[in-house]
């Protein structure tokens, strides 16, 4: 009984610890557009203060422009090819095997062969009475 009181407090603890984060989170992301005018309105490049330098880090990102259908053979045509990888959505293949078990059906042994299938058990804690 001493080792479920302890999963249970420490749960407790990591739970108080997640709401915590995520208050602070949403406190950081609302000031962090307020910082980057600050420091443009000032004209500064960094500050640094109680020992951390803060500064604006620019990052570009791109992704496939889904709306356009035409997209993959336009990067195809200009030597991209090689950047457009097929993949299996993890997600969705597992639900799939899940709905098996769920309707009482044998999964298929060309399931077997084509999926590593794999069982993880781990204890789950909800609030009593939720």
């Amino acid at each position: 009984m001493e080792l479920i009181k302890k999963l249970i407090s420490i749960k407790k603890r990591l739970d108080e610890l997640d709401a915590e984060t995520k208050k602070l989170k949403a406190e950081y992301d609302a000031l962090e557009p307020e910082v980057i005018a600050y420091l443009e309105q000032e004209g500064l490049d960094r500050v640094t203060m109680d020992g951390r330098t803060v500064y604006v880090r620019r990052q570009l990102w791109a992704s496939v422009n889904k709306e356009n259908p035409f997209a993959l053979d336009i990067l195809r045509e200009n030597g991209l090819g090689d950047f457009i990888e097929e993949k299996v959505n993890s997600q969705r293949i597992s639900a799939y095997i899940r709905e098996f078990e769920k309707t009482g059906q044998v999964i298929p042994d060309w399931c077997k062969e084509a999926l590593n299938i794999t069982e993880k058990f781990n204890v789950s804690i909800v609030k009593a009475g939720a």
